[in-house]
């Protein structure tokens, strides 16, 4: 769950444009398949709610971030019974037997919550825009469930939706990584001091 805590939610650039009205449609989406561990039971998808719901309620303003609304203009509890009580509810996940199939399980979960605000958050744009044409880009884009919630809902709002090919769905950390093996290459390092910088555009380097 730390990439939840961290707002890691895939890096998306959604650029778009719809019809005026467009709505979610009315039906729900085709159905998913679900993963192997919750055909065997309701073990799993118990712990994700239980563990979900406990988090967001401590951590309102990231479950507002994550698309979970009902939490706004809720604060989050600093006293100390609220850390005891945090303490005590992380401690008991930790005891919880994550075997490797409810850790799956997890994960697609969370792929999830992250689809379902993606996709709500792009035919809110699509609807406020009043264009009808939805692009697709960066590493989210190489998501396969991704590209079939949006396909299809998108469609059924009448608009068009695009995507690169799956070798063009790269993630910004890429980009940044060929930049620095070049310049690397080109003799320029830097010392262990380093400062960490939130934004740093290529353009204020020194040219190569």
């Amino acid at each position: 769950m730390n990439s939840l805590r961290h707002g890691a939610l895939l890096t998306a650039a959604l650029i778009a444009a719809a019809i005026t009205g467009c709505q979610r449609a009315p039906a729900p989406p085709p159905p998913k398949a679900a993963p192997a561990a919750a055909l065997a039971g309701n073990g799993w998808a118990s712990f994700r709610d239980d563990f979900l719901d406990a988090y967001f309620k401590a951590e309102p303003a990231l479950a507002v971030y994550a698309g979970r609304h009902e939490f706004d203009g809720q604060l989050p509890d600093w006293s100390a019974g609220g850390i005891a009580h945090e303490i005590a509810r992380l401690h008991a996940v930790r005891e919880r037997e994550l075997t490797p199939a409810v850790k799956a399980d997890i994960a697609y979960a969370v792929q999830e919550a992250i689809v379902e605000t993606l996709v709500a958050k792009a035919l809110r744009a699509l609807e406020v825009t009043g264009f009808n044409t939805l692009v697709v880009s960066g590493g989210v884009g190489a998501n396969q469930h991704l590209r079939a919630r949006l396909s299809a809902e998108v469609g059924a709002c009448g608009a068009r939706v695009f995507y690169p090919r799956f070798e063009f769905c790269t993630d910004n950390a890429a980009m940044i990584a060929v930049a620095g093996i070049k310049r690397l290459a080109a003799g320029q390092h830097a010392g262990l001091g380093i400062q960490a910088r939130a934004q740093w555009p290529l353009d204020a380097l020194e040219p190569l």
